[in-house]
């Protein structure tokens, strides 16, 4: 449904309350953050500025995978980022990164390519049920929002 300048949302529920997610989960995460923005382009052939804040969260949670959780076969299980996330505009001024460019553009690239597996995953998976994806589109036109058990019901049609 309509969220301010984002064309709708998607509301999860977890089946179980965690304090720690695994790899594969976080992979998950991101590839539902990237639905919205594949399905766009699967179905439209061009993309909109409605997937802005699901970019956001997939990439902040891809950089979290590479420089906080050791998540990256080539980074390793070295610790980039301290977990500062405040919000200052003179935070970085005159503090030297212990990080070297180097270093940087690795991160860089191993964001990039979970962002892009991610993406690829999920445009191959709505590809494969774009009879569903057509379904749920139909009934959010109808009635603009899905309960749970509506979309399961969708989902598990043959």
């Amino acid at each position: 449904i309509p969220a301010g300048s984002a064309g709708g949302y998607t509301a999860s529920r977890p089946d179980e309350d965690t304090s720690y997610m695994t790899k594969s989960q976080l992979i998950a995460e991101i590839i539902v953050d990237l639905g919205g923005k594949a399905a766009e382009e699967l179905i439209m052939g061009e993309v909109s500025t409605g997937a802005t804040s699901d970019l956001q969260q997939a990439n902040s949670i891809a950089m979290k995978m590479v420089t906080r959780y050791g998540m990256s076969d080539v980074v390793g299980n070295r610790i980039i980022d301290q977990g500062n996330d405040e919000v200052f505009i003179g935070r970085d001024y005159g503090h030297r990164s212990s990080v070297s460019e180097a270093l940087s553009s690795v991160v860089d690239e191993e964001v990039k390519k979970i962002i892009d597996n991610a993406y690829s995953e999920v445009k191959r998976i709505l590809t494969e049920n774009i009879d569903k994806l057509h379904a749920v589109a139909e009934k959010l036109i109808a009635q603009e929002k899905i309960e749970g058990d509506e979309f399961e019901a969708i989902m598990s049609a043959e």
